[in-house]
């Protein structure tokens, strides 16, 4: 039997124990007393059973990460890698490597999970673990985009492509295709983009990988934006939404219909775009995902402008910035700026361009050129509203001059017609 249970009501494993039943008894420990959780640790740790110690403590590491217990989780793993280390177990202290990385990325030190996934990448590499040095690469690469290391981040995910590529692992080839896609467009390469997403896509395609599949139609539906063809951005935000009803996925439902609210307010429909708007923060709250609830307050919050309805809007956009405050994303704190310098550009232009320069510096670091774009396109249009003419029109026409040059036709023809003196073009 794996366990025995004492008159105490502790589970106390048995002296071997395989990676299930380690974690098995991790998780009876995080539902004892305090008294209880040192129990049976104590009892390798008396005899010397590192292995199954380290062992425990990766398992219990495992669960109260999963129960979102970050720094309960880190010590745990910490403890863990040490005691592998102790009885020279590299592949044992690698998978806890990538469970620190995971943590500490949660924790918003990215720097400290690039190293960590670094390191366990190298330890793969050295035991000749092409499998799990594959998902440690793609990690390390997920962790540098993140970083803002568009071109490190590539490196990695070009390297973790070959890798899938060798172990013949169409799910993993999709995936870093998907990633590789995700950087070309950050970098404004909508060429490369729509390359990679082809491959992922049909890859995706042929194994019935649904995930990937949806992931890359609101990808192909961001360069269509791009590229301005709206209809082809409606096709594609509209397939996404019914294949996350088909499959009872709600996140992409309500991912979907925010894309979709954004999209009905680029064409002056607040309507539609409130209600998608709305339907989409519904969700959010339900499941408690505060960045989500922070962008569909905003894209809430730009309809209700387009509306008139002002105080509502403020309201709105109060309660974006508060949940943007807490978000370790960029682009949620970018996109939840932007509505807020759009509603305070009226009177308070000041605050609109402190907002917008702060956010433009933050696009720039993270290395997300189209929202850097967004944010240029709301600074060269506050000018022309409610500053200096000249100014704007210097600003417009470098923005329309890089836009288009990169096939963001949008952008571009967004800044045109607000340098001509024809307003801005959607919320």
């Amino acid at each position: 039997m794996p366990l025995a249970i004492l008159g105490t009501g502790t589970a106390v494993p048995d002296a071997r124990l395989n990676q299930y039943e380690s974690q098995k008894v991790a998780e009876s420990l995080c539902c004892e007393s305090e008294e209880q959780k040192t129990f049976v640790p104590a009892i390798y740790a008396g005899s010397g059973d590192q292995r199954n110690l380290a062992q425990v403590l990766w398992g219990t590491a495992g669960t109260l990460y999963r129960q979102g217990h970050l720094e309960q989780a880190r010590e745990k793993a910490k403890e863990a890698s040490d005691s592998f280390a102790e009885v020279g177990d590299l592949r044992g202290q690698s998978r806890v490597l990538n469970t620190l990385a995971a943590i500490e990325g949660d924790q918003g030190n990215l720097v400290g999970a690039e190293s960590r996934f670094a390191t366990a990448m190298e330890n793969y590499r050295r035991l000749g673990d092409r499998v799990n040095q594959a998902e440690a690469t793609g990690n390390l690469g997920l962790t540098l985009k993140r970083l803002g290391k568009l071109d490190e981040a590539a490196l990695r995910f070009e390297q973790a492509l070959a890798l899938y590529r060798q172990l013949q692992n169409r799910s993993g080839e999709a995936a870093q295709l998907f990633f590789l896609a995700g950087i070309a467009f950050n970098q404004l390469n909508l060429e490369k983009a729509e390359r990679y997403l082809a491959q992922s896509s049909s890859l995706a395609t042929a194994i019935g990988d649904q995930t990937g599949i949806v992931d890359a139609l609101a990808l192909e539906g961001d360069v269509a934006d791009a590229r301005g063809d709206l209809a082809a951005v409606r096709g594609k935000r509209e397939e996404a939404l019914t294949r996350g009803r088909t499959l009872g996925d709600k996140n992409v439902v309500a991912e979907s219909q925010l894309a979709l609210a954004d999209l009905e307010i680029e064409k002056g429909h607040p309507s539609p775009a409130r209600a998608y708007a709305q339907d989409a923060l519904d969700h959010f709250q339900a499941e408690h995902i505060p960045d989500g609830e922070a962008e569909a307050h905003a894209a809430l919050a730009r309809a209700l402008l387009a509306q008139r309805s002002l105080a509502e809007a403020r309201m709105a956009i109060e309660l974006a910035d508060r949940l943007a405050a807490t978000s370790r994303e960029p682009e949620v704190k970018i996109t939840v700026a932007l509505a807020k310098a759009r509603l305070a550009e009226k009177a308070k232009p000041e605050d609109a361009r402190r907002i917008l320069a702060d956010a433009l510096q933050q696009a720039q670091a993270a290395g997300l050129g189209p929202l850097a774009l967004e944010v240029r396109l709301a600074q060269g249009e506050l000018e022309a509203a409610h500053g200096d003419r000249r100014r704007a029109a210097e600003l417009l026409a470098g923005l329309e001059k890089d836009a288009r040059g990169h096939g963001f036709v949008q952008i571009a023809d967004r800044a045109a017609r607000a340098a001509a003196g024809r307003g801005q073009a959607g919320g």
